[in-house]
């Protein structure tokens, strides 16, 4: 069940059926209830996650320390890239809005994977950019 999303992330599309094998191996199937924190705003974290059924919501304070949604995010999602590349603390806290099912995955295992796979270790790296400069815009625009 996990494979076909795992191959359908866009950062993954450089990857191939042995990389796949190997990320398969790497990850850690987890469950989450619905209300259930995942990640918290500014803790530290070396891992990500890839969400297989379900959906989350990610929320962040602004500049008020007021809550503000900035996405929802199902199936084929990343989250916690961020902070798994920098070991910077989370920017964000995600929250399952239902029952949700992900991959997780440690960056220090998915970095000697991705060795192999340069143009997926960038595109994880673009990716983390794209989600920061989004949620700092989004949190500014409230």
């Amino acid at each position: 069940m996990a494979r076909p999303v795992l191959e359908n992330v866009e950062v993954f599309a450089s990857v191939d059926a042995s990389g796949f094998d190997r990320l398969e191996k790497a990850a850690t199937e987890v469950h989450f209830a619905p209300g259930t924190a995942i990640l918290r705003e500014g803790e530290t974290g070396s891992d990500f996650f890839v969400i297989i059924d379900g959906h989350a919501a990610v929320e962040a304070r602004d500049f008020a320390d007021e809550r503000v949604s900035v996405a929802n995010v199902g199936p084929g999602r990343l989250f916690g890239e961020g902070s798994a590349l920098t070991g910077e603390p989370r920017s964000a806290t995600v929250v399952a809005t239902e029952p949700l099912m992900a991959l997780r995955f440690e960056m220090e295992r998915v970095a000697e994977i991705l060795a192999e796979y340069p143009e997926a270790l960038e595109a994880l790296r673009r990716l983390a950019v794209v989600n920061a400069e989004s949620l700092v815009e989004t949190v500014n625009s409230d």
